[in-house]
């Protein structure tokens, strides 16, 4: 069968998976009773604030019907493209970051399975090959050959009390930043001299004896380790190896590796990995030459998952490597990770979230088309790397948006995923420079982007929602940020735009246990859970009074009684089921509608000092 009559084969099964037998009313919004961790798909690249797709599956399933035309003009990290179609919807993903629409792209993408772990066996080999010694160990049991896991390394400073240049690892932390020395000296990272840092420990793995266990640096391992810090990189000059060699962009994430002295992207890994990370390009570059493109993309995918974890943004914590959170921090004791063995890690989470989404979308993933042919029902999805301020649908063309937009201030995701793509500066097709981020819509001082600037970013998107969708579709969104700022921009946004929100259109979507200790969760500004909106689109668009105070009965003494009145009626029992509670009910009361600027504008601290208030009254009763 030609190429042409598959296609139109995996077409009809998608059409007739799609057809509904019943096509009934679409479900009111409701809390999903047992949502789970990701599956294989999300596991193969990190993305930032990724929401848990039980979550999205339940939204796509209340506010759409099979065959309807699904939008989501923030993609991110893909959770409405995959679920939407594997619930038999056609799904149009949009996103002004380059390195979300490869990921979703790559998460979707139909590729010959086979051939696939054929490249993977032959990328294990090719790294095996290329990079067999480069972690090369002795076995302090056996003193056989062993593999390295990984070394950890300490900042060291010169201590203004003794004078010597003294490991970090070896001094008392008595603060951010801040540690005594073992005469009493003290040091402070930002305002000490820095001096090359020090080899501590390393994990080693004998395949001989079976020893693994963390010990302490040997002398044979510490010098090879500050060898190749001086020679790594003139060894990719001459092996002809490329590496990003992109100076970091200033920011408010980026900001804290450029106060510790970090200028360039290749900085951020020891030489020895970053010679390991560009052979291993090379490696990979040279399996999918010629063959086909989505198994290229593949293993690029997979080259870009492993960045983080293997550079200087990692640490130690137990005996395992912890990858980084949403933010640039450079701990003053960092990991050095196995390159070689990490990337293999990533092939096999790679393959096996391939062979799930072949499983999981059957005969969607086969047919990426067009936003015409997606419309037409001769596609099933199509991902765009594009502003949504700008949408290329026509009018009145969409079923529904389900989406989960920028939270405020909480990721400035540009500024992160400049540290992917810099090394896919060639396959994203980028210019030289940053990410575009002119109309990310974020809060972010270095951006020179306020509330006020977030909340007409959204606007502008908004309005190109409400222009795409049918007359009666629906915005439905999932958003996590307490801040008043935040939830007064994304209220003001949605009316300028043309929507309205019903008074049921808001509710709390329980937290996932396995979320509640990742690095997002604990960031200022977010909770343990999401509020769920569903907008209606209104006649016309409204504008918001900007000179009101809009908090109506809302004052700050208003909210702390009725957050006491929660806590004292055992409605809510932590700040998260507070926020639960009353957010709702100030969004009903147009509490958002005026300026920021009101006495509500310090709403976390008022819930904070009512939830104080209500511990203090507790433990007097007890």
């Amino acid at each position: 069968m030609g190429r042409g009559g598959k296609r139109a084969e995996q077409l009809a099964l998608f059409k007739s998976a799609s057809a509904p037998e019943r096509r009934s009313e679409v479900e009111t919004a409701r809390a999903v009773d047992a949502p789970a961790p990701h599956t294989p798909v999300y596991l193969m690249h990190r993305y930032f604030a990724r929401r848990p797709a039980t979550v999205f599956a339940a939204l796509v399933r209340r506010h759409s019907r099979p065959g309807d035309v699904v939008l989501d003009p923030f993609l991110g990290g893909g959770v409405t493209l995959v679920e939407g179609l594997h619930a038999g919807r056609r799904v149009i993903g949009v996103d002004l970051n380059p390195m979300a629409a490869f990921i979703s792209r790559a998460q979707v993408l139909h590729v010959d399975v086979k051939a696939l772990a054929s490249a993977v066996r032959a990328a294990r080999s090719g790294l095996k090959a290329a990079l067999g010694g480069v972690d090369a160990a002795t076995c302090p049991a056996c003193a056989g050959h062993a593999e390295r896991e990984w070394l950890e390394w300490s900042v060291a400073c010169k201590c203004p009390g003794c004078g010597a240049d003294v490991a970090l690892a070896r001094c008392d932390k008595v603060g951010p930043g801040a540690y005594r020395c073992a005469c009493g000296g003290e040091l402070a990272v930002l305002q000490t001299a820095p001096r090359p840092a020090v080899p501590m420990r390393e994990k080693i793995h004998c395949s001989h004896c079976g020893h693994r266990a963390a010990v302490p640096v040997s002398p044979s391992s510490a010098a090879a380790a500050q060898q190749w810090e001086r020679t790594g990189r003139e060894l990719c000059r001459a092996q002809g190896l490329s590496y990003p060699e992109d100076p970091i962009f200033p920011g408010r994430s980026t900001g804290q590796v450029l106060r510790r002295g970090f200028r360039f992207f290749h900085e951020l890994f020891s030489s020895r990995n970053l010679y390991a990370l560009a052979k291993a390009r090379a490696v990979f570059e040279e399996i999918a030459a010629g063959g086909d493109p989505a198994i290229r993309e593949l293993l690029l995918l997979a080259f870009s998952s492993a960045l983080f974890e293997v550079s200087r943004l990692a640490h130690i914590k137990g005996a395992s490597a912890v990858k980084p959170g949403a933010h640039y921090w450079p701990s003053d004791i960092f990991a050095e990770r196995n390159v070689a063995r990490h990337l293999c890690q990533r092939l096999t989470r790679m393959l096996s979230g391939k062979r799930y989404a072949q499983r999981y979308l059957g005969a969607a993933a086969a047919l990426p088309g067009t936003c015409a042919a997606v419309l037409a029902g001769d596609a099933a999805w199509t991902v765009l790397n594009a502003s949504s301020t700008r949408l290329p649908l026509p009018d009145g063309s969409i079923d529904v948006c389900i989406t989960d937009p920028p939270y405020g201030d909480y990721v400035n995701y540009s500024e992160m995923s400049d540290f992917w793509a810099v090394w896919l500066r060639d396959h994203l097709q980028l210019a030289a420079g940053p990410i575009e981020r002119t109309e990310e819509a974020v809060i972010n001082p270095a951006q020179e982007k306020t509330a006020e600037r977030y909340r007409d970013l959204l606007a502008q998107v908004f309005k190109e929602v409400r222009r795409v969708l049918k007359p009666h579709g629906a915005l439905v969104m999932t958003f996590n940020n307490k801040h008043y700022p935040a939830v007064w921009a994304l209220m003001q946004a949605t009316r300028a735009a043309g929507f309205l929100l019903p008074r049921d259109g808001v509710y709390f979507q329980p937290p996932i246990a396995a979320y509640k200790t990742t690095l997002n969760q604990q960031r200022a500004g977010s909770i343990h859970g999401d509020f769920v909106f569903r907008f209606l689109r209104a006649e016309q668009p409204e504008t918001p009074e900007r000179g009101a105070t809009g908090a109506g009965e809302w004052t700050s003494v208003a909210v702390s009684r009725r957050a006491m009145a929660l806590l004292a009626g055992g409605e809510a029992s932590s700040l998260t089921e507070l926020y639960a509670r009353i957010i709702p009910e100030l969004v009903a009361g147009g509490a958002f509608d005026g300026r920021p600027d009101g006495e509500l504008r310090g709403l976390s601290a008022i819930l904070e000092d009512a939830a104080a208030k209500a511990r203090a009254i507790e433990r007097r009763a007890e």
